[in-house]
């Protein structure tokens, strides 16, 4: 008999082992991107779909005109988020949705552990001077090129 984790490995082996099969396939495309995506939409089972909606039901009403379905869909696309916000009851309007009653009492603590500038400067020294700049729009280059200055306010 086998044991639960087992027989989870089996299943697992058996699930991968097509996709090992089909890895061999990303090999011999290897520069080509086109076949590469088609390989990944065949793996993944996403197909080119031409399927059109022909008829819908509408409140029991089945509406199979085309310029009837189009006039639905946009009814429905250009309606939809105004509808949604009605369904959205102001927080003042109802005691009950104050932001504390979604907020659970966490007792855990954290604490910053004592840094030196050397461990201050070595992270500096790791950072990728090809990426891009963050929300300060300090590039790492730049920081990496002070890393000495910086660390040493640390």
């Amino acid at each position: 008999m086998m044991l639960p984790r087992e027989k989870l490995l089996s299943q697992m082996i058996h699930a991968i082992g097509p996709l090992v099969k089909s890895s061999k396939a990303f090999m011999q495309f290897e520069g080509n991107s086109r076949k590469t995506w088609q390989t990944i939409n065949e793996l993944t089972s996403r197909r080119k779909s031409n399927e059109t909606v022909k008829e819908l039901k509408v409140n029991d009403v089945l509406i199979n005109n085309s310029s009837e379905l189009s006039d639905t869909f946009n009814d429905h696309f250009s309606t939809i988020g105004s509808r949604l916000a009605n369904e959205i009851i102001p927080i003042g309007q109802n005691e009950d949705l104050n932001y504390t009653n979604f907020i659970t009492c966490n007792n855990n603590t954290f604490h910053f552990r004592p840094t030196s500038s050397n461990i201050v400067f070595s992270h500096l020294n790791k950072l990728s001077r090809s990426k891009a700049t963050g929300l300060d729009n300090v590039s790492a280059r730049l920081i990496r090129e002070c890393a000495d200055l910086i660390s040493v306010s640390f």
